[in-house]
């Protein structure tokens, strides 16, 4: 395992990454802390600056934190699936939630109350939605833009801010609808 890390490093061209994380837990828990320990090591190794999680739920954040010092939890998180749980574990721990699918495949881009915001502002939806995230305090996003124009209308939301009042109601449009769920998941209720 440590081999695949050398050359990942080695061809990239570069001693260390800032940031590795596990992509899912495994099905088994003991694998999962096992993993975590090994990441530790590999920090330890300086082959990274920082370690973290992704699709961790809040259960196996909680024993993980024993074994090694997790900066992040990357999941699934839009204005359709709100985690006010894991945000909540994660701030009290001073970690970062990384949001993965921002715009929820982009349906939440067809969203009348973010079009009526988009609107009130002479923005594009994605960029009103991507300001919700980045006044949240402790969370990053992490926006998937494959056109040129779409990456740089998602970097476009440094210039404005969204009121009080509409983070609010963007903050109630949660459904609690998942749009990444495989069968291997974690029970994101634990």
């Amino acid at each position: 395992m440590t081999f695949a890390i050398e050359d990942s490093l080695k061809k990239l061209q570069v001693d260390y990454v800032d940031l590795l994380l596990i992509h899912w837990p495994s099905t088994s828990d003991d694998v999962t802390y096992k993993a975590v320990e090994f990441l530790e090591e590999l920090r330890h190794k300086e082959y990274c600056k920082f370690i973290g999680a992704s699709n961790f739920n809040v259960t196996l954040l909680k024993k993980s934190l024993t074994l090694a010092p997790l900066v992040c939890n990357q999941i699934e998180y839009h204005p359709y699936l709100a985690q006010h749980k894991m945000l909540e574990f994660l701030q009290e721990n001073q970690l970062f939630l990384t949001a993965y699918c921002p715009l929820a495949q982009g349906a939440i881009l067809q969203d009348p109350l973010i079009k009526d915001i988009a609107r009130s502002h002479d923005r594009q939806a994605n960029q009103i939605v991507l300001r919700w995230f980045l006044q949240q305090e402790s969370v990053a996003v992490i926006p998937k833009a494959s056109k040129e124009t779409h990456r740089i209308s998602n970097f476009d939301v440094w210039n404005f801010e969204l009121h009080p009042d509409e983070i609010s109601a963007i903050s109630e449009l949660d459904k609690q609808k998942r749009l990444i769920d495989p069968t291997w998941s974690v029970d994101w209720a634990k």
